[in-house]
């Protein structure tokens, strides 16, 4: 009778493990499919590794028959800035353009995004410099 006791309490302990155990791990999955999809989005990332502020920093949205400006203000250096990307004014074909002043007050634009549409992977884009000049170099998720 008191092994049979014990029997029940050690299976119940046991059943009780296993369900923490299975609530855990899809607790985990959970966590990773929200960070992949966050990932997933269309995310650009600008980082300056200019060694010089980027003032008055915008994002210009431009498509056949408009265009948008999103100003995004100083991106300091060794800094990131994050936006999401607008996918729905991806009315036609459009592009995205990072314009910016550097430290002597010239205005510098590049387009960063070159094809906007919908559900538009993310995109890191570095700002750097050499010899007075900007360089930008990016790079595309999916």
């Amino acid at each position: 009778m008191e092994n049979s006791l014990v029997k029940k309490i050690m299976m119940r302990k046991v059943s009780t493990m296993l369900v923490l155990v299975i609530l855990s791990c899809m607790a985990i999955a959970c966590m990773l499919f929200y960070y992949i999809g966050v990932q997933a989005e269309g995310i650009l990332t600008i980082r300056n590794n200019s060694g010089t502020v980027l003032k008055d920093s915008k994002l210009i949205y431009i498509s056949y028959s408009d265009k948008k400006t999103v100003p995004i203000g100083d991106i300091a250096n060794k800094k990131t800035c994050k936006h999401k990307i607008d996918d729905s004014y991806s009315i036609g074909e459009s592009s995205i353009t990072l314009s910016f002043e550097d430290e002597k007050g010239v205005t510098h634009s590049e387009i960063v995004v070159g094809y906007v549409y919908k559900g538009i992977s993310s995109t890191r884009l570095v700002v750097s410099k050499s010899n007075d000049q900007f360089i930008f170099t990016e790079k595309c998720f999916r």
